[in-house]
C-alpha cells in the first residue's frame, strides 16, 4: 500500500491505474495517512471498483493538489487551522475541480470552518461530501471514545449501524481527542470508498505497517492485556519501549515464551536484557525443540536461561515451566491499572485470551 507525500507520479502512470486518496491539513496528516494506507491494504476491494490498488498521499496548501491523478477521495483534517484565508479556500477550489467524478470529500463536522467548507463544497459541485466527528448529524458520528492504557476504544454510528473498534493510543488522556479525530477520519474515508464499515474499523485496529506489532486484546478487572508478535530481542525491546511510552508509567508485566530450545540459544541473554524494559516478566519454556545443531554440544535455551539474564541486569523475573499455569499466575500478580503483554511464539499469542479469562474469573471471585 503506497503512502507518500504528494509528488508527480512516475512516468507512464495513468489515473485509471490507481485509486488515489489525498489527505490534506496541518495536524496529524502523516499519521492519518499511514493508518488509512495500512487498513486499506488489509481490506477486501469493492467488487465494482475492480482490482486497482489504493494509493494514499499527503498534501498541503503549497502542493495545490498538483497531481495528474484525480483523487477518488480527499480527506480534510483540521480545516479550522489550515484554511482560513481566501487564497487557501481558492486552493481548495482547485482541488475540487480535480476530484474524480465518482469521488468524495471527507470533512470534519466539528469546527465552524469545516462546516463552512462542507457547505461550499456541496453548493459548488455535485461532489459527495462525507462528514465525521462528534457533532450530531455527522455521517460518521462518534458516540464514545475512552482510553484504556495503550488502547483507545471508539464507538461510532454510520448509516444507522453502530460499530465499536480499538486503535493504539499515542499518549495519555490528553491525546484522546486528536487520536479519535484521526481514527474516525480514516474510517470515514473508508466509508466514502464504499467499504464495509465494520470490516474497515477492524482493519484500522490492527497493527500499522504490517500484521506484526502490538494488538490490544481486552481489559478485565482494570488490567489491560496486549499481544505482541515480537520474538527477536530487538523487536521485544522496541515493543516494550513503545508500551512504556503509550501507557505513561503504568506497571507493565511481560509474559514471554521463546520459540525454540535450539537455534535461538545464543539469544537467551539478549532476550533477558530486553525484558528489563518491563517492570516484571514471566518467562515460559520454549514451545518447541527446533533442530539440534549437529556436531556440537549446544545447550538448549530454557526459561531459566532468560530469567537469569534479566535478573542479572537488575530486573524482576520469574521462570515457569508449565504454560497452562501462566494465566492463573499472572492474575495473582497484577492489580487494576496494570498492563500485561504476551510476547514470543504462537503459544504466547494464545495465552492472551486465557489470561483475559483468568482475570475475569478473578474479578468475579472477588465480587462474591
Amino acid at each position: 500500500m503506497p503512502h507518500s507525500s504528494l509528488s508527480p507520479p512516475p512516468s507512464g502512470s495513468r489515473a485509471q491505474d490507481t485509486r488515489l486518496i489525498v489527505v490534506v491539513g496541518t495536524r496529524g496528516r502523516a499519521r492519518a495517512a499511514s493508518a488509512l494506507a495500512a487498513a486499506l491494504s488489509r481490506t477486501r476491494p469493492v467488487r465494482s471498483a475492480g482490482p486497482r490498488p489504493f494509493s494514499v498521499v499527503t498534501a498541503d496548501e503549497g502542493d495545490r493538489c498538483a497531481t495528474p491523478l484525480a483523487p477518488e477521495v480527499t480527506l480534510v483534517l483540521d480545516a479550522e487551522v489550515a484554511h482560513r484565508t481566501h487564497a487557501e479556500r481558492h486552493t481548495f477550489k482547485e482541488c475540487l475541480d480535480r476530484v474524480a467524478p465518482s469521488g468524495a470529500w471527507v470533512v470534519s463536522a466539528d469546527s465552524p470552518l469545516s462546516r463552512r467548507l462542507t457547505r461550499y463544497l456541496r453548493s459548488a459541485a455535485s461532489t459527495r461530501v462525507v462528514t465525521y466527528g462528534f457533532s450530531e448529524g455527522a455521517d460518521v458520528r462518534v458516540l464514545d471514545a475512552v482510553t484504556y492504557g495503550p488502547t483507545l476504544r471508539i464507538r461510532v454510528v454510520a448509516a444507522g449501524d453502530t460499530v465499536d473498534f480499538t486503535v493504539p493510543a499515542t499518549g495519555d488522556d490528553t491525546a484522546r481527542l486528536p487520536d479519535t479525530h484521526r481514527a474516525v477520519a480514516a474510517l470515514a474515508a473508508g466509508h466514502a470508498l464504499g467499504l464495509d464499515t465494520a470490516e474497515f474499523a477492524n482493519a484500522l485496529g490492527r497493527p500499522r505497517g504490517t500484521d506484526r506489532g502490538l494488538t490490544p486484546h481486552g481489559e478485565a478487572g482494570g488490567v489491560t492485556v496486549v499481544r505482541s508478535d515480537a520474538r527477536h530481542p530487538t523487536e521485544m525491546a522496541a515493543d516494550l519501549q513503545a508500551l512504556r511510552e503509550m501507557t505513561r508509567g503504568a506497571p507493565l508485566l511481560a509474559v514471554y515464551q521463546p520459540g525454540r530450545a535450539y537455534g535461538e540459544q545464543h539469544l537467551g541473554t539478549a532476550m533477558g536484557h530486553a525484558l528489563t524494559l518491563a517492570d516484571a516478566s514471566l518467562v515460559l519454556d520454549p514451545s518447541g525443540a527446533g533442530p539440534r545443531p549437529q556436531g556440537t554440544a549446544a545447550t538448549a535455551i530454557t526459561s531459566e536461561t532468560v530469567v537469569d539474564a534479566a535478573v542479572s541486569a537488575g530486573s524482576c523475573a520469574f521462570a515457569l515451566r508449565d504454560a497452562e499455569a501462566a494465566p492463573g499466575f499472572v492474575s495473582s500478580l497484577v492489580s487494576p491499572g496494570d498492563v500485561v503483554v504476551t510476547m514470543g511464539d504462537t503459544g504466547a499469542e494464545l495465552l492472551a485470551p486465557k489470561i483475559l479469562a483468568a482475570l475475569e474469573r478473578s474479578g468475579e471471585d472477588r465480587r462474591r
